[in-house]
């Protein structure tokens, strides 16, 4: 009897793996009906030699904007070699050269034309009533070989910051 009693328990533990391969079966089917049908919509009119042409034509775009991305970048890579040569934020600072003597007032000046670097010039004007005279030093890292006045050197600590 016992041998009589044990094959329906066999027989409900098939029906159920049966049961769970089918609905797995089940699943596995649906999802490829959803696939099938979104690649439809993808490839609908297409055929496999145009998408060959599609990918083609996106490769030979992707090379182009690289090409053009590495040119953008030397571009401004000597862009930015200009701009560091050029004077920034020049600085002038107006005084008064002859203290007390009556002549000029803040008349005379003192500017400073360097790049980032401290390479440039400082320009510096003495005015007096009957005459005017401008000097140029050159200045290389924000010192010159010219001896500088304290005005001059103040034009330059300033344009230094």
């Amino acid at each position: 009897m016992n041998e009589i009693l044990s094959v329906p328990f066999e027989l409900n533990a098939l029906t159920i793996t049966l049961g769970g391969v089918f609905l797995l079966n089940l699943i596995l089917f649906i999802l490829v009906i959803v696939l099938f049908v979104r690649l439809g919509k993808i490839f609908k009119g297409k055929t496999g030699k145009s998408l060959e042409e599609v990918v083609s034509v996106l490769v030979g775009h992707k090379e182009e904007a690289e090409q053009f991305h590495k040119e953008v970048a030397e571009t401004f890579i000597a862009y930015d070699a200009r701009i560091r040569k050029g004077a920034h934020a020049p600085e002038v600072l107006r005084f008064d050269a002859f203290n007390g003597t009556g002549e000029g007032g803040k008349q005379s000046f003192a500017t400073a034309l360097v790049s980032e670097d401290g390479d440039g010039m400082v320009l510096s004007s003495l005015y007096m009533r009957d005459k005017m005279r401008i000097y140029a030093k050159p200045v290389q890292k924000y010192t010159s070989s010219f001896e500088l006045t304290d005005e001059e050197q103040e034009v330059l600590r300033r344009a230094k910051k």
